[in-house]
């Protein structure tokens, strides 16, 4: 199975010994536009990507996050995330559960 590992983030609210991003931490975020992602997603559909796990830093405080898995869950990818759950929102919520 073609997978991707996207480190959507660098930002991060901890500190952990084991983090293997610990130098980049909250270096400047990327921020993609609807168009932007739903290109990323095209070009992994025609990479035959069926997998994606979303890494960072932190990736549930990514303003990219909630719609990279929608995008994805509409593609029909299998997702997971890689994350401490400190930042679970109600909006990240919804989205994981709906899908």
């Amino acid at each position: 199975m073609r997978t991707i590992l996207w480190d959507i983030t660098s930002r991060c609210n901890m500190r952990c010994k084991h983090c293997y991003n610990v130098n980049y931490l909250n270096n400047s975020e990327l921020i993609y536009t609807q168009e932007e992602l739903e290109q990323i997603f095209k070009n992994m559909e025609d990479l035959n990507v069926k997998k994606i796990c979303f890494l960072g830093g932190e990736p549930t405080i990514s303003q990219n996050i909630v719609n990279a898995i929608n995008i994805g869950s509409q593609k029909k990818l299998n997702i997971s995330i890689t994350t401490n759950g400190q930042f679970f929102s109600e909006e990240f919520w919804n989205c994981i559960i709906n899908d």
